[in-house]
């Protein structure tokens, strides 16, 4: 079973996402410990827990992406276009 809820941002101009966005990156990757996703993805971060869990950042053409996942429950954040959050 998938379920998605998705809270979108939308920015007139790239500049002003830009200003935003590159700190949030930055924070998400060097800030973000295995403890944190698994509190954001309401589960608890057990000392014997053998599943896999990490991070990723992808550019694409579209954007870039950050991605934590704990197992197959994940969380995402995007920059669509540059104007989209």
């Amino acid at each position: 079973m998938q379920a998605e809820y998705a809270t979108d941002i939308i920015f007139k101009k790239q500049s002003d996402l830009k200003l935003l966005y590159e700190p949030l990156i930055r924070c998400a990757i060097h800030s973000v410990k295995p403890d944190n996703i698994a509190s954001f993805l309401g589960r608890k971060l057990h000392w014997n827990y053998q599943g896999e869990m990490g991070n990723n950042f992808n550019t694409r053409i579209l954007g870039t992406r950050i991605k934590h996942h704990m197992g197959a429950v994940s969380i995402k954040m995007y920059d669509k276009f540059g104007l989209l959050l």
